[in-house]
Protein backbone atom coordinates (compact mmCIF):
# COMPACT_ATOMS: atom_id res chain seq x y z
CA UNK A 1 0.00 0.00 0.00
CA UNK A 2 2.79 2.46 0.87
CA UNK A 3 4.62 1.94 -2.56
CA UNK A 4 1.63 2.44 -4.41
CA UNK A 5 0.70 5.65 -2.72
CA UNK A 6 4.56 6.93 -3.33
CA UNK A 7 4.15 5.68 -6.85
CA UNK A 8 1.01 8.24 -7.42
CA UNK A 9 2.64 10.78 -5.14
CA UNK A 10 5.75 10.95 -8.02
CA UNK A 11 3.96 10.85 -10.56
CA UNK A 12 1.47 13.73 -9.52
CA UNK A 13 4.40 15.52 -8.97
CA UNK A 14 6.45 14.95 -12.45
CA UNK A 15 2.94 15.99 -13.98
CA UNK A 16 3.15 19.63 -11.77
CA UNK A 17 6.38 19.89 -12.69
CA UNK A 18 6.11 18.99 -16.52
CA UNK A 19 2.88 21.71 -16.26
CA UNK A 20 4.99 24.44 -15.17
CA UNK A 21 7.72 24.61 -17.78
CA UNK A 22 5.17 24.88 -20.32
CA UNK A 23 5.73 28.49 -21.86
CA UNK A 24 2.85 30.21 -23.00
CA UNK A 25 2.66 31.65 -26.75
CA UNK A 26 0.82 34.94 -27.52
CA UNK A 27 -0.13 35.49 -31.44
CA UNK A 28 1.28 38.38 -33.44
CA UNK A 29 -0.92 41.55 -34.33
CA UNK A 30 -2.24 41.74 -37.30
CA UNK A 31 -3.24 44.60 -39.96
CA UNK A 32 -6.62 45.61 -41.36
CA UNK A 33 -5.03 46.55 -44.75
CA UNK A 34 -2.74 43.45 -46.07
CA UNK A 35 0.79 44.77 -47.14
CA UNK A 36 1.64 45.60 -50.52
CA UNK A 37 1.76 48.59 -53.67
CA UNK A 38 -1.14 51.31 -53.37
CA UNK A 39 -1.21 54.17 -55.71
CA UNK A 40 -2.98 56.21 -52.92
CA UNK A 41 -2.44 56.72 -48.67
CA UNK A 42 -3.63 53.75 -47.03
CA UNK A 43 -5.25 53.44 -43.42
CA UNK A 44 -4.39 50.79 -41.26
CA UNK A 45 -5.39 49.89 -38.07
CA UNK A 46 -3.50 47.15 -35.89
CA UNK A 47 -5.21 44.34 -34.59
CA UNK A 48 -4.57 42.54 -31.55
CA UNK A 49 -4.49 38.65 -31.14
CA UNK A 50 -6.86 36.99 -28.52
CA UNK A 51 -5.69 37.25 -24.77
CA UNK A 52 -5.99 38.97 -21.52
CA UNK A 53 -5.25 42.37 -20.88
CA UNK A 54 -3.63 43.43 -24.39
CA UNK A 55 -1.21 46.12 -24.98
CA UNK A 56 0.46 46.86 -28.90
CA UNK A 57 3.34 48.78 -29.37
CA UNK A 58 4.36 49.53 -32.72
CA UNK A 59 6.91 51.65 -34.89
CA UNK A 60 7.38 52.72 -38.38
CA UNK A 61 10.88 54.03 -38.60
CA UNK A 62 12.05 50.80 -39.19
CA UNK A 63 13.38 50.30 -35.17
CA UNK A 64 11.75 47.09 -33.68
CA UNK A 65 9.01 47.99 -31.32
CA UNK A 66 9.14 47.25 -27.84
CA UNK A 67 7.21 48.81 -24.36
CA UNK A 68 9.84 51.70 -24.84
CA UNK A 69 7.76 52.94 -28.29
CA UNK A 70 4.43 54.17 -29.30
CA UNK A 71 1.69 52.55 -27.72
CA UNK A 72 -1.29 51.62 -30.18
CA UNK A 73 -4.43 53.28 -29.18
CA UNK A 74 -6.58 51.37 -31.80
CA UNK A 75 -6.52 54.89 -33.88
CA UNK A 76 -6.16 54.60 -38.01
CA UNK A 77 -2.29 55.18 -38.52
CA UNK A 78 -2.49 57.09 -42.26
CA UNK A 79 0.43 56.21 -44.39
CA UNK A 80 1.07 58.54 -47.08
CA UNK A 81 3.94 57.48 -48.49
CA UNK A 82 6.46 54.32 -48.75
CA UNK A 83 6.46 52.70 -44.80
CA UNK A 84 6.93 49.70 -42.66
CA UNK A 85 4.76 48.89 -39.40
CA UNK A 86 5.87 46.77 -37.17
CA UNK A 87 4.00 45.78 -34.39
CA UNK A 88 4.21 43.34 -31.16
CA UNK A 89 2.02 42.60 -28.32
CA UNK A 90 2.29 42.22 -24.86
CA UNK A 91 0.05 40.11 -22.43
CA UNK A 92 1.32 40.88 -19.17
CA UNK A 93 5.01 39.35 -19.33
CA UNK A 94 4.29 37.65 -22.24
CA UNK A 95 5.54 39.18 -25.50
CA UNK A 96 4.27 38.13 -29.16
CA UNK A 97 6.79 38.10 -32.22
CA UNK A 98 6.76 41.21 -33.83
CA UNK A 99 4.38 41.48 -37.32
CA UNK A 100 5.48 43.34 -40.14
CA UNK A 101 3.49 45.18 -43.29
CA UNK A 102 5.41 47.21 -45.70
CA UNK A 103 3.36 49.84 -47.88
CA UNK A 104 4.38 50.87 -50.90
CA UNK A 105 2.56 54.01 -51.86
CA UNK A 106 2.94 54.39 -55.50
CA UNK A 107 2.28 58.67 -55.94
CA UNK A 108 3.18 58.53 -59.63
CA UNK A 109 0.20 56.34 -60.07
CA UNK A 110 -2.26 58.70 -57.88
CA UNK A 111 -5.26 60.52 -59.49
CA UNK A 112 -4.46 64.16 -60.27
CA UNK A 113 -7.87 64.92 -62.17
CA UNK A 114 -10.35 67.34 -61.01
CA UNK A 115 -12.17 67.48 -64.32
CA UNK A 116 -15.56 65.25 -63.03
CA UNK A 117 -16.22 61.51 -62.29
CA UNK A 118 -15.91 60.73 -65.46
CA UNK A 119 -12.59 61.83 -66.37
CA UNK A 120 -11.38 60.77 -62.48
CA UNK A 121 -12.88 57.37 -63.84
CA UNK A 122 -10.72 57.10 -67.34
CA UNK A 123 -7.90 58.36 -65.48
CA UNK A 124 -7.81 55.30 -62.88
CA UNK A 125 -8.22 53.29 -65.70
CA UNK A 126 -4.95 54.33 -67.53
CA UNK A 127 -3.24 53.64 -64.81
CA UNK A 128 -4.43 50.60 -63.61
CA UNK A 129 -2.80 49.93 -67.08
CA UNK A 130 0.21 51.46 -66.89
CA UNK A 131 1.01 51.09 -63.90
CA UNK A 132 0.15 47.70 -63.06
CA UNK A 133 -1.62 48.81 -59.87
CA UNK A 134 -5.40 48.22 -58.80
CA UNK A 135 -6.99 51.38 -58.01
CA UNK A 136 -8.51 51.60 -54.36
CA UNK A 137 -12.73 50.52 -54.88
CA UNK A 138 -14.84 53.16 -55.22
CA UNK A 139 -18.16 53.80 -53.23
CA UNK A 140 -20.24 52.71 -55.87
CA UNK A 141 -17.52 49.17 -56.47
CA UNK A 142 -17.50 49.00 -52.45
CA UNK A 143 -21.23 48.96 -52.14
CA UNK A 144 -21.51 45.93 -54.99
CA UNK A 145 -18.75 44.13 -53.90
CA UNK A 146 -20.56 44.08 -49.89
CA UNK A 147 -23.97 43.32 -51.49
CA UNK A 148 -22.10 40.08 -52.82
CA UNK A 149 -21.22 38.64 -49.67
CA UNK A 150 -24.00 40.26 -47.41
CA UNK A 151 -26.59 36.76 -46.00
CA UNK A 152 -26.23 33.76 -44.62
CA UNK A 153 -23.31 31.53 -46.29
CA UNK A 154 -22.98 27.62 -45.52
CA UNK A 155 -19.84 24.84 -45.72
CA UNK A 156 -21.45 21.86 -43.88
CA UNK A 157 -21.71 22.51 -40.09
CA UNK A 158 -19.92 25.92 -40.73
CA UNK A 159 -22.37 28.95 -40.81
CA UNK A 160 -21.31 32.58 -41.54
CA UNK A 161 -23.77 35.90 -41.35
CA UNK A 162 -22.30 39.19 -43.24
CA UNK A 163 -23.80 42.26 -43.33
CA UNK A 164 -21.02 44.65 -44.57
CA UNK A 165 -22.75 47.66 -44.30
CA UNK A 166 -23.57 47.64 -41.09
CA UNK A 167 -20.87 45.97 -39.92
CA UNK A 168 -22.70 42.81 -38.37
CA UNK A 169 -20.44 39.62 -38.04
CA UNK A 170 -21.97 35.87 -36.95
CA UNK A 171 -20.34 32.53 -37.15
CA UNK A 172 -21.67 29.31 -36.03
CA UNK A 173 -20.17 25.83 -36.07
CA UNK A 174 -22.01 22.05 -34.59
CA UNK A 175 -20.55 23.60 -30.94
CA UNK A 176 -20.27 27.07 -30.68
CA UNK A 177 -20.39 30.54 -32.37
CA UNK A 178 -19.96 34.35 -32.09
CA UNK A 179 -21.78 37.44 -32.78
CA UNK A 180 -21.24 41.27 -32.77
CA UNK A 181 -19.11 43.12 -35.53
CA UNK A 182 -16.21 43.65 -37.82
CA UNK A 183 -14.63 45.54 -40.22
CA UNK A 184 -15.11 44.69 -43.96
CA UNK A 185 -12.15 46.12 -46.48
CA UNK A 186 -12.64 45.34 -49.99
CA UNK A 187 -8.61 44.86 -51.74
CA UNK A 188 -7.81 46.46 -54.62
CA UNK A 189 -8.70 43.43 -56.46
CA UNK A 190 -12.58 44.09 -56.32
CA UNK A 191 -12.92 40.52 -55.96
CA UNK A 192 -12.35 39.88 -52.08
CA UNK A 193 -13.05 41.18 -48.65
CA UNK A 194 -10.40 40.97 -45.63
CA UNK A 195 -12.64 41.22 -42.55
CA UNK A 196 -11.03 42.38 -39.04
CA UNK A 197 -11.17 44.24 -36.50
CA UNK A 198 -13.96 41.92 -34.54
CA UNK A 199 -15.65 42.79 -31.67
CA UNK A 200 -17.95 39.63 -30.79
CA UNK A 201 -19.46 37.34 -27.38
CA UNK A 202 -19.21 33.60 -27.58
CA UNK A 203 -16.99 30.98 -27.44
CA UNK A 204 -15.17 31.49 -31.04
CA UNK A 205 -12.92 34.15 -31.73
CA UNK A 206 -11.28 35.53 -35.09
CA UNK A 207 -8.25 38.07 -35.34
CA UNK A 208 -8.73 38.32 -39.65
CA UNK A 209 -10.47 37.12 -42.06
CA UNK A 210 -10.54 36.72 -45.95
CA UNK A 211 -13.25 36.37 -47.78
CA UNK A 212 -13.17 35.73 -52.26
CA UNK A 213 -16.28 36.64 -54.16
CA UNK A 214 -14.93 34.40 -56.80
CA UNK A 215 -17.21 34.83 -59.79
CA UNK A 216 -19.92 37.26 -57.90
CA UNK A 217 -23.47 36.38 -58.24
CA UNK A 218 -22.88 32.62 -58.78
CA UNK A 219 -24.00 32.04 -54.91
CA UNK A 220 -20.48 30.39 -53.81
CA UNK A 221 -17.89 32.57 -51.84
CA UNK A 222 -14.14 31.36 -50.80
CA UNK A 223 -13.38 31.83 -46.88
CA UNK A 224 -10.73 30.89 -46.15
CA UNK A 225 -9.59 28.63 -48.85
CA UNK A 226 -13.61 26.84 -48.10
CA UNK A 227 -16.18 27.22 -50.48
CA UNK A 228 -19.51 28.53 -49.11
CA UNK A 229 -22.94 28.14 -50.60
CA UNK A 230 -25.55 31.63 -50.09
CA UNK A 231 -28.13 30.27 -47.90
CA UNK A 232 -30.61 32.99 -47.56
CA UNK A 233 -30.87 36.55 -45.72
CA UNK A 234 -32.05 34.82 -42.66
CA UNK A 235 -29.02 35.53 -39.36
CA UNK A 236 -27.54 32.78 -37.79
CA UNK A 237 -28.60 34.79 -34.35
CA UNK A 238 -31.87 36.88 -33.98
Amino acid sequence: MKKHTLCIMIISICIILTGCGEEKVLDKPSFSVNPGEYNQEQKVKINPPVGDDIIIYYTTDGTDPDTNTTKYDGTEILVTETQTIRAVAYSGEIKSEAAVAKYTINKTAENTSSSGENSQESTENDQETSTGLAATPTEAETTKIFNAIKGLWVNGNNKFYFDPENNVFQYADNKDGCTGTASFYPTNSKNSVNVSSFNTTGGVGFNSLSIDLGSAGDGIITIEGDNFTFAGNTPIFQ
